[in-house]
């Protein structure tokens, strides 16, 4: 027995983390969710009801992220779901659907809060949520005197230290509207490290910190939440 749990954790290790396709011509959702004490098994039965609803609109189910750490800012939900429709109006049809509207008052029992807000990619990309790894979701309110000019310039100069430290910006978003809640920047980033350590390392560098004010001169808010992931495609 002992030797067949050994083989099942090296098969289990080595099974690689299957990739999910973001399509930058399709709407992708980031739904955060605030989870009611002792409410997570109410919100699971929530979500197997309402996603055969909103796969009748061509919902897709792509990835979870689990907030671990407010780094700037205060956005720390339980759980954040990325979900993609085909359009807007995918998504529209589906909240006037009768079939999920009766689950309101389910959805209500088990949440706190909700934010929903639609997101469209920069360029296609295919991902790996790697449950392993650290995950950076930067949230960047972008000012209109010279913002963008700003941001392009911080992110050309850190572009050489999240290489030397194995970071990646996996995911680039462009923020299209609030569908619900409050939350709605002109781009959204998620940057994969290879574990929490390494991200700290990197925070605590001098030389980030001193882009740091590079970057503030560029936005008018920011929130950067440090995630783990969860994968659930299918």
């Amino acid at each position: 027995m002992a030797t067949a749990s050994a083989e099942a954790v090296v098969a289990e290790a080595a099974t690689p983390v299957p990739a999910l396709d973001f399509n930058s011509t399709r709407i992708t959702e980031l739904s955060m969710q605030w989870v009611k004490p002792e409410a997570d098994q109410s919100l699971m039965a929530y979500f197997q009801q309402v996603f055969p609803v909103a796969e009748k609109y061509g919902v897709r189910a792509l990835g979870r992220l689990v907030p671990e750490e407010a780094i700037v800012g205060e956005l720390q939900p339980h759980v954040i779901g990325l979900v993609e429709w085909p359009k807007l109006e995918s998504f529209d049809n589906f909240m006037a659907d009768d079939d999920y509207r009766r689950l309101y008052p389910q959805r209500d029992a088990a949440l706190d809060r909700l934010i929903v807000t639609h997101l469209q990619a920069v360029d296609d990309a295919s991902v790996s949520f790697d449950p392993d790894k650290a995950y950076e979701l930067s949230g960047l309110w972008i000012r209109p005197d010279g913002g963008r000019e700003k941001l392009d310039d911080y992110y050309a100069k850190l572009s050489s230290l999240l290489s030397e430290f194995g970071a990646r910006t996996v995911l680039k978003f462009a923020g299209v509207r609030s569908a619900w809640g409050d939350f709605l920047p002109n781009e959204v980033r998620i940057t994969e490290w290879q574990d929490k350590e390494t991200y700290d390392r990197f925070r605590d560098d001098a030389r980030v910190e001193q882009l740091a004010s590079l970057r503030d001169s560029a936005l008018s808010k920011l929130t950067i939440t440090r995630c783990s992931a969860q994968a659930m495609g299918h």
